[in-house]
């Protein structure tokens, strides 16, 4: 189920919009922060398979499927339809005077709903909460809330052999600051640990 809603995706977010970093500022900006993004959650997804001894045809399964879901081929390559570069545009994460984590989470089911969460931060501490959904080939904001969070520092610590974690679905926190990508963590089900200060956000309702 998975795999066929996210060729589904795939297909029509479109590779017509795939292409080379072209035309203005502003848009080469977004380009820019688009491609450094998806390096970063791929990077992470590649160390997890040199670093945790888990099965290589998992993750390697699991970069094919992220892989489509972007619509990319390559981690340099970009796609104006896809719903990363539609969040970042969304959300104006160029903006050098914002500084947040975006964790981006796709919920099983009968099908499976697109959903992430932006928290924003000042030092160690989260302030605001805003979730979307994805939804009709668009991002709703769904939620908003002020909190009073304190977040971890070394999310590497956070991840955790298969089986070992809560998480049931896959779940990518990246941290944002100041227009750019500072890291970016990818957890595969069950390997992001339940201690992690984000772990509850994920099933946050109104």
């Amino acid at each position: 189920m998975k795999y066929s809603i996210i060729r589904l995706i795939f297909l029509f977010g479109g590779f017509s919009c795939l292409r080379i970093a072209v035309g203005s500022d502003k848009q080469s900006v977004v380009d820019s922060l688009f491609v450094t993004w998806n390096k970063a959650s791929i990077q992470s997804l590649k160390r997890q398979i040199r670093d945790t001894g888990d099965s290589e045809h998992r993750y390697a399964d699991e970069l094919s499927a992220f892989k489509e879901l972007l619509g990319i081929y390559s981690e340099k390559s970009i796609n104006n339809n896809s719903i990363r570069y539609k969040f970042l545009t969304k959300i104006k994460a160029t903006e050098r005077s914002l500084d947040f984590f975006i964790l981006e989470s796709n919920r099983s089911g009968e099908t499976i709903e697109i959903v992430n969460y932006v928290a924003y931060y000042e030092g160690t501490l989260v302030k605001k909460l805003f979730r979307y959904r994805y939804s009709n080939n668009r991002w709703i904001l769904d939620i908003e809330k002020q909190i009073e969070l304190e977040y971890e520092r070394d999310f590497l610590r956070s991840m955790k052999k298969y089986g070992e974690g809560n998480n049931q679905e896959n779940v990518i926190i990246t941290k944002f600051s100041k227009g750019k990508v500072e890291m970016s963590e990818f957890f595969t089900p069950y390997t992001l640990s339940k201690q992690n200060s984000f772990s509850n956000l994920l099933n946050l309702e109104k």
